[in-house]
């Protein structure tokens, strides 16, 4: 994120660069920040202008350093998912395969 520009009390704009987060994690920071903002967005090239508009006066220092957290914890679990989606799988694999061997216990006794 970068050029985090305020614009009032109750606006800001920032650009997001396409290039190093991807759109999937984008999305979900915005889909995050809808519940307080309107948010409207550009695309130009690799760039992504995001405006914000609150309802309430905000503490824009605050919300950018949320949402650089924010971009960077999405960014790091799709790493964390991509990098672990084989084992993962090898454990489902697993822990369902022998589902017909399980011994039956009574519980009552």
């Amino acid at each position: 994120m970068n050029s985090f520009r305020i614009i009032g009390n109750k606006k800001a704009q920032f650009n997001i660069d396409a290039n190093m987060f991807s759109k999937s994690v984008i999305m979900k920071v915005l889909y995050w920040l809808n519940n307080d903002f309107v948010v409207q967005t550009t695309s130009h090239e690799s760039q992504l202008l995001v405006e914000l508009e609150s309802n309430n006066d905000t503490d824009w220092n605050i919300m950018k350093k949320t949402i650089s957290t924010m971009l960077n914890d999405f960014q790091m679990r799709e790493v964390i998912e991509k990098e672990t989606h084989d084992i993962r799988n090898i454990l489902y694999v697993k822990a369902f395969s022998n589902i017909d061997n399980f011994t039956e216990y009574d519980t009552e006794e």
